[in-house]
């Protein structure tokens, strides 16, 4: 079961923040209405593995790697990347609340498991 961790970072920080001030998300692929009013991250793997604030109001949308899959610093990170989640493109909606937000705020680290068709992730 692959594991994928974003270090505490600025941009991290400010992903979260912008969810939680936000009142209008995303919906990537236009099937799931609750996604409109759900706080939520956009889980993103293409060229690499990334998390995006879903705020649709965020005029800079701020992109933050999974350790060993940012292109921009590792040599391997399309291996890494397709190992973590398979070697489909997708966008992937994480609700988010409060307390993680605040956790991330504070200098944690998040971390994100995938199991087959299932997801959890929390910080550490």
């Amino acid at each position: 079961m692959p594991i994928l961790v974003w270090k505490s970072s600025d941009a991290l920080k400010q992903i979260f923040a912008s969810v939680m001030s936000g009142t209008e998300f995303t919906d990537p692929y236009g099937f799931n209405e609750s996604n409109k009013t759900t706080p939520h991250l956009d889980f993103v793997k293409d060229q690499g593995v990334y998390l995006m604030s879903g705020n649709i109001a965020e005029r800079r949308n701020w992109v933050a790697y999974a350790s060993g899959c940012n292109p921009e610093i590792d040599d391997d990170f399309y291996d890494a990347s397709s190992y973590a989640c398979g070697g489909d493109d997708f966008v992937e909606c994480l609700p988010i609340n409060e307390e993680l937000a605040e956790e991330i705020a504070r200098g944690g680290s998040f971390w994100l498991e995938i199991d087959g068709d299932s997801l959890a992730y929390g910080f550490c």
